[in-house]
């Protein structure tokens, strides 16, 4: 992950002008007004995310709390964010 320190960035211009380029690589995220940029993960990264999805995907059928999803998904956890997150567990009520 590079972060582009030459200007700080908003969300607005985020989503505007480059997830429209492309919505899953590279991965564009912002924090703190940092613009970063990811390459594609390998197959290890992804075995390893589809190990986890699995697992919280089984605890989440005994304990209904949250909804395992994997990415491409944009979350704004703080304002002035952009997160795509590989996987993440919003609670049920949110992800219906």
């Amino acid at each position: 992950m590079r972060a582009r320190t030459d200007r700080r960035w908003t969300a607005k211009e985020v989503r505007e002008r480059l997830l429209h380029e492309s919505w899953s690589w590279p991965r564009y995220e912002l924090v703190g007004g940092q613009l970063l940029v990811t390459p594609a993960p390998g197959v290890a990264h992804y075995r390893a995310v589809m190990w986890l999805f699995d697992r919280l995907r089984e605890y989440l059928d005994r304990e209904p709390v949250g909804q395992a999803m994997l990415s491409p998904a944009e979350l704004t956890l703080l304002p002035e964010t952009v997160s795509q997150p590989d996987l993440f567990v919003p609670p049920r009520s949110e992800a219906e």
